[in-house]
């Protein structure tokens, strides 16, 4: 695959074609409590009342579309649907218009990594916040990126603006979106310190506080409360599993040096990381953390955000890391999936760093084949030998093709498990014996 063609956007069909059909063939309704709770709030939108004693009704764009597409077509399964996959393709939109001017190979492995990460696709049609937070992020990165590397600094104000609001569409999706406060902190902290970039910064701090204003002063017109949306968290909040702050020392420190590593390699969530922090283990690897280019830009991104995720605070008061559910974290995948993609085409053709991602593939894979399920199998030992063998036994670079297509279809193996599984459960079937 020629690395300087412009990748087609037949390619990004092709993967907006294949979470549709994952969601026809492997749809099994609503996932829990909280994806029934969103549709009884916007149902009740939809009515015209909304209970701000319910931290959830403060997820405004979660609430605001579902009940939306009620309006439009009625509440169903279509329905609730609908919002999430919406958001879905827009991230892959964003990360194709990334990655499309590094070729169609780049491409390619960076639309597998973001779209058949089990649960970034397994949420890709569930009424739930977290799919918005990732369209947060990637978009906000993304406004960053062609300001800082695409664009002539000439409309400084406008990105400024799109990034502020970018973020506020996190912040009113869900809290979770606070784990990006180290990064954004480091980018302008770096920033200052090589001098660039400042007056975009001003910028952004400007209208992110102008737009916050305007958003408490919007809850106060409804509530009455500047700080309601705080108050009724603090009012719903109970003692759980994940509740660190009152639990034991050894139970804290678990979650925060093992727990959180330990579920992105028992969920999948770590297959993008590995790439990334192999070429870590390089002379010069410092290098990357100066953001000079768009690649190192998205690298450091990555790492500052995984490090935030097992290490950060979501509670003001307390040291409380976010609670070890896979969904909150789907914010990770689409950006680690713009510098792997790179990492893995380089190995590929020029078997960069090749020594270093094969060993740290057999160090993740050996630590999940003592992990519960079948992950060991179906996912890090075919990863493992396919770069293995693609490395030792000397391949022309004429089969690259194969071998990005033999990766593509190994991330898959997982989501067509969840498939098999809907179609043995026949949800469809289920929920038209129970409501007819």
């Amino acid at each position: 695959m020629n690395k300087n063609r412009l990748a087609s956007p037949s390619l990004l069909l092709i993967y907006i074609i294949i979470v549709g059909l994952y969601h026809f063939f492997g749809y099994t309704g609503h996932f829990g409590f909280d994806d029934l709770h969103y549709a009884e709030l916007a149902s009740g939108l939809l009515n015209g009342s909304l209970n701000y004693e319910d931290h959830y009704a403060y997820r405004i764009p979660v609430i605001f579309l579902s009940s939306l597409f009620y309006g439009i077509f009625g509440i169903s399964d279509f329905s609730s649907s609908m919002p999430a996959l919406l958001i879905t393709f827009t991230i892959l939109i964003i990360v194709f218009s990334i990655l499309r001017y590094q070729g169609p190979a780049v491409t390619i492995i960076g639309l597998s990594l973001c779209t058949f990460s089990n649960w970034f696709i397994f949420y890709s049609d569930k009424l739930m916040p977290d799919i918005y937070v990732a369209l947060s992020v990637i978009s906000a990165l993304a406004i960053i990126n062609r300001y800082k590397y695409k664009s002539d600094k000439s409309r400084t104000a406008l990105y400024a603006f799109l990034l502020a609001l970018s973020l506020l569409f996190g912040f009113m999706s869900k809290g979770t979106i606070v784990l990006v406060i180290p990064l954004l902190i480091y980018l302008i902290i770096t920033d200052i310190i090589l001098k660039r970039n400042l007056k975009f910064w001003v910028y952004s701090s400007i209208s992110g506080i102008g737009l916050l204003a305007l958003y408490f002063f919007f809850i106060w017109i409804f509530t009455g409360d500047l700080m309601k949306r705080f108050d009724a968290i603090a009012h719903n909040s109970y003692l759980n599993l994940c509740s660190y702050d009152q639990q034991s020392l050894r139970i804290l420190l678990k979650r925060v040096f093992f727990g959180f590593f330990e579920l992105s390699i028992f969920q999948s969530l770590a297959t993008g990381f590995i790439l990334v922090f192999a070429i870590l283990f390089q002379r010069k690897s410092l290098r990357f953390f100066r953001l000079n280019d768009s690649f190192s830009f998205f690298l450091a991104s990555a790492v500052i955000l995984f490090l935030s995720s097992s290490f950060m605070t979501i509670s003001p008061t307390a040291y409380a890391p976010m609670c070890l559910d896979p969904r909150h974290y789907l914010f990770l995948i689409p950006v680690v999936a713009i510098p792997a993609s790179k990492i893995i085409s380089d190995f590929f053709t020029y078997k960069k760093a090749a020594i270093q991602i094969i060993i740290a593939l057999f160090c993740i894979t050996l630590i999940s084949f003592f992990l519960q399920g079948s992950i060991f199998w179906k996912l890090y030992l075919p990863l493992f030998a396919l770069f293995t063998f693609y490395y030792f036994t000397g391949i022309k670079k004429q089969f690259q093709h194969l071998f990005i297509i033999l990766f593509a279809a190994i991330l898959f193996l997982i989501p067509i498990e969840t498939i098999t599984y809907a179609q043995q459960v026949k949800y469809r079937k289920q929920r038209k014996l129970v409501t007819e």
